[in-house]
């Protein structure tokens, strides 16, 4: 169900049913739901991707359904969280299951298919368990109760342009791969150290250095977007942080300064984004648990909690705390910037405040 809001007056214009899914296949229903992806907007449209139960474009005017495709599946036990990402004239979509793991570009305007990719890893759920310490026992568990996790992948990807080039940065499990936009060919990859479970921070673009983290691993790596083939270990590689870095809530870069709330506890820590080098790293006074990624707007940092805080921090080279805010809410979501406006949902509510 897209729900469209007025966003002056915060009353509801659309409440549009896309799809009906019968039997759906969820593990950990308390988690989150299929409707945990962030659509996509433009002038006149909305793209809304649900993973394996449907993909559909929407007029934002009239709330009319202009093409849907219901054809491309995975086994979304634990539901899609990658959002669509649009570059040009295509939609790009993640589908991360636990049996199959492909990356699909569609015809932003009609819904066909411009490629299909699946990404080239050969690592079996087995070796990946073993590798990181597992016993025999836990592996069997997991093959049992979750087949190809090791596989599944939860990023949104992103497109940069590097030397006048397009590419397509497209985070897996075990492997981040940059793909060229208008082919799916694979122009170079870096496979991950350590366990490759849960990765969900978006990449991050900037002057000339891509920045990216590997979920329950918990590295943050620095890369030079300009080699090709495998490029793990190599020259590309420019520096990795471990240990710090979250495993959901994405980062932020702004005037040379990397800053990144942890998911338990509220560490944040700010780095330099030539050297990797720790510039303070604190604990937000009301610690909790972080799902939604701090958001920037007006030189300020918003980090919004699951029990409800949401803390304001000056993005400078000195941790300073310029206002805590509590709600009887518990917030997931991302919070939107428009204009002057945030835009923040709850578990229950939508509010908008003037930052």
């Amino acid at each position: 169900y897209p729900i469209c809001v007025d966003a002056n007056a915060g009353e509801i214009v659309h409440d549009i049913k896309i799809f009906k899914v019968e039997n759906e296949k969820l593990a950990y229903p308390d988690l989150n739901s299929p409707a945990s992806t962030t659509p996509y907007i433009e002038d006149g449209r909305i793209y809304v991707f649900f993973g394996t139960y449907g993909t559909a474009c929407i007029d934002t005017k009239t709330g009319e359904k202009l093409w849907e495709r219901r054809d491309l599946h995975c086994d979304n036990r634990i539901r899609p969280a990658s959002s669509p990402v649009i570059d040009g004239g295509a939609l790009f979509l993640h589908f991360d299951g636990v049996d199959v793991q492909f990356v699909a570009a569609l015809n932003k305007h009609t819904g066909e298919t411009i490629w299909l990719k699946d990404r080239d890893v050969y690592t079996t759920l087995e070796e990946t368990l073993r590798k990181g310490g597992a016993s025999d026992e836990d592996i069997a568990e997991t093959e049992r109760d979750k087949p190809g996790d090791n596989r599944k992948s939860s990023a949104t990807p992103t497109v940069i342009e590097v030397n006048g080039e397009k590419q397509l940065i497209s985070p897996g499990a075990e492997v981040t791969f940059s793909y060229n936009p208008e082919t799916g060919d694979e122009n170079w990859h870096v496979e991950h150290e350590g366990l490759g479970w849960n990765v969900a921070c978006r990449p991050i673009y900037e002057d000339g250095i891509l920045y990216f983290t590997t979920g329950i691993a918990r590295l943050l790596y620095a890369i030079d977007p300009t080699g090709s083939g495998d490029i793990t270990g190599t020259d590309k590689h420019l520096w990795t942080v471990k240990g710090r870095t979250p495993e959901i809530p994405s980062p932020i870069v702004v005037d040379g300064l990397l800053i990144m709330v942890n998911d338990s506890g509220g560490s944040t820590t700010c780095l330099d984004t030539k050297t990797g080098e720790q510039i303070w790293r604190k604990r937000l006074p009301s610690g909790g648990t972080y799902w939604a990624s701090p958001v920037y707007a007006d030189g300020k940092i918003y980090c919004s909690s699951a029990k409800g805080t949401i803390t304001v921090i000056e993005a400078g080279r000195e941790f300073n705390v310029l206002a805590e805010n509590e709600f009887d809410a518990a917030f997931y979501a991302s919070p939107a910037v428009r204009g002057d406006q945030l835009i923040i949902r709850s578990e229950t509510h939508l509010y908008s405040f003037a930052h």
